[in-house]
């Protein structure tokens, strides 16, 4: 193998994006709270409707707190699940594509090997 090819190969390798769990481990992380927060919202309702008019401006701001917790969470964890799925396809489709070549080569230069 020449040299020039294996840097060629060596540098795509260095090039490779990196396998990194935090993004899915936040992802998943992020995917369990709109449930519970969602529950907690509902459970508020109750009380909620029972307080005077005096406390009702006191918690007001409760219940619109748990929905924009719960969407915002939603949102994050899907965007963060979609990321980690296209950085695996990536590191994936760069492995594939490195092997085939090297493989290629192989197969060019048979008495090198």
């Amino acid at each position: 193998m020449s040299l020039k090819a294996w840097r060629r190969i060596s540098d795509r390798l260095e090039h490779l994006p990196k396998r990194s769990n935090w993004i899915e481990n936040l992802g998943w992380s992020l995917a369990t709270l709109p449930v519970p927060t969602f529950i907690a919202w509902l459970v508020w309702l109750g009380p909620f409707r029972s307080l005077s008019d005096e406390d009702k401006m006191a918690y007001s701001f409760v219940a619109p707190t748990l929905l924009v917790f719960t969407v915002a969470s939603a949102v994050m964890a899907i965007i963060l699940l979609l990321v980690a799925a296209q950085r695996r396809s990536d590191l994936k489709t760069g492995i594939e594509d490195l092997l085939k070549e090297m493989r290629d080569y192989e197969v060019a230069r048979p008495d090198e090997s």
